[in-house]
């Protein structure tokens, strides 16, 4: 049975870091569906930095992002998806895109606002601003069972500095 792996957490929460020292190493065949992925390697492509191209890349990143979620359920391939996902609004609209025989987990990475803004200032060159890690810790809510997620898993990042 194939299996979707949804992250969910604030920015700089340590999902991204999470997904490549733990599940690609479980599973390298996995398809992973990342819209950072896909900015930062149109930045790389144009010779510019992150910020810079993040409003022209993310429409494209997301029509990207949706070739590849239908080309992996077409193909029944195990899937990781990578992004905020903060809201159950959110994964709701996402889980549906999947066929019933998928495997849903979800990966819950939990951070202080604080943390997640320590580390967004030790980035080079994918800088996100203050007031949207405030706003998205402000909107976040945790999964919850009757999202339709066969397991969650809830992670808690080191708080300390």
């Amino acid at each position: 049975m194939p299996r979707l792996t949804m992250m969910c957490g604030i920015p700089c929460s340590g999902k991204s870091t999470y997904v490549r020292e733990t599940l690609v190493t479980a599973d390298p065949t996995a398809v992973i569906l990342s819209t950072d992925d896909f900015i930062e390697h149109y930045a790389s492509k144009v010779g510019k930095p992150y910020v810079e191209v993040f409003e022209e890349a993310i429409g494209l990143a997301g029509l990207h992002l949706n070739g590849m979620l239908v080309h992996a359920v077409s193909l029944q391939q195990n899937i990781i998806w990578d992004q905020t996902n903060i809201t159950k609004s959110v994964r709701m609209a996402k889980l549906t895109k999947l066929p019933p025989n998928y495997e849903k987990y979800c990966v819950c990475v939990h951070a202080e606002p604080r943390v997640a803004l320590l580390r967004n200032s030790q980035r080079h060159g994918k800088f996100i601003p203050r007031g949207v890690i405030v706003r998205m810790n402000d909107q976040f809510v945790p999964p919850s069972d009757d999202e339709g997620f066969h397991h969650i898993t809830h992670l808690c990042q080191s708080n300390e500095l």
